[in-house]
């Protein structure tokens, strides 16, 4: 009997131990990284990586994510999928608790899911939750608004206003081309977008001369091309005055002395 006894024990040990594995093996699901399995366990997974969840085409961008804070655990390797179907190498080792930070770009526009691999010394292996950004191409700013005299005097020094936005925000460098060929043609900035910016300019001559100007943001888009008309006219004296009155007597005289006056 006592035997027998033994022996039906040892069946429920069976049966429970079967039991155990059965639903051990159900809670459990497989994922591929690399041809390699990570066994996901009856585990709760940490959160998503830290990170922006907006960027631009080509922009590289910074990720972090802590490591879970079971010392008995370490030490702990990880691995990113950015993905774009790219991954990191297996990193590490890392203690418990710790900060770790990763470096990506992309090179297409599109919605992409960051997730990071990690291992333990406690013989698991198991996914993050996913970070979602949205990669966007870079948008040109706009043409810079131009403000300003349209007329004036040569040898004095005036004011004009640009103004230029830009999509993302991104700082605006200004490039303006004064026109009278003296080699004032030069880059103002970086500015904040949507900032007016006030730049001084003489003229030494007279003509009508075009101011060209255009704005470029950060990673190199260049807006469309504005033209500014500014006259400086010749100075005229006044018409009271002893030579006009001598010059309109003598209405074919002194041809040069007229044009300088433009009479």
């Amino acid at each position: 009997m006592k035997y027998g006894g033994k022996m039906k024990k040892m069946k429920y040990l069976l049966i429970g131990a079967v039991a155990f594995v059965l639903i051990f093996s159900a809670t459990s699901s497989i994922a591929l990284v690399d041809s390699e399995a990570l066994f996901i366990l009856n585990y709760e997974p940490p959160g998503p990586p830290q990170g922006p969840t907006e960027g631009i085409v080509g922009v590289e961008y910074t990720f972090c994510i802590d490591m879970p804070d079971e010392v008995p655990c370490e030490p702990y390797f990880i691995i990113w999928d950015w993905g774009d179907g790219t991954m990191s190498e297996w990193l590490g080792p890392f203690v418990a608790e710790e900060t770790v930070c990763a470096n990506h770009s992309w090179e297409d526009p599109g919605t992409y899911e960051i997730r990071v691999g990690i291992k333990d010394g406690c013989e698991r292996e198991y996914w993050s939750d996913p970070l979602i950004i949205q990669i966007s191409k870079n948008s040109a700013p706009s043409a810079p608004e131009v403000t300003g005299p349209i007329h004036g005097r040569p040898g004095v020094t005036y004011e004009w206003t640009f103004v230029s936005t830009d999509p993302e925000g991104e700082d605006i460098t200004y490039y303006v081309d004064w026109g009278d060929q003296c080699g004032g043609a030069e880059w103002h900035g970086p500015y904040p977008s949507g900032e007016e910016v006030t730049i001084s300019h003489r003229y030494t001559f007279c003509n009508t001369f075009i101011i060209n100007t255009m704005a470029m943001d950060e990673l190199g888009a260049e807006s469309n091309w504005t033209y500014f008309e500014v006259t400086m006219p010749r100075n005229r004296i006044s018409t009271n005055t002893f030579i006009v009155k001598l010059l309109e007597r003598f209405p074919n005289t002194f041809p040069v002395l007229r044009y300088l006056l433009g009479i």
